[in-house]
């Protein structure tokens, strides 16, 4: 399944319960990004994708916290 089109920037919202160590990667066309972590508290958090310095593709991303593990797709439309 693909999502919706994308265009330069795209917000992704998660509600963690516990601290967490939060790990997100971006797959793409050209390769992986660097993936980015950092310590989330309980609550309502939004990560943001900028996909402005990225050519058109699918681009895979995937979020980790603790045992919890998910990936998605995000089509990305220059």
């Amino acid at each position: 399944m693909i999502t919706q089109p994308v265009m330069d920037h795209k917000e992704m919202q998660y509600v963690f319960i516990i601290l967490y160590v939060v790990s997100v990667g971006v797959r793409g066309p050209i390769g992986a990004g660097d993936p980015t972590t950092g310590f989330y508290p309980p609550g309502i958090h939004q990560i943001s994708f900028d996909g402005s310095g990225l050519v058109s593709g699918i681009y895979i991303y995937r979020l980790t916290a603790g045992d919890f593990s998910t990936r998605g797709k995000m089509v990305l439309l220059k």
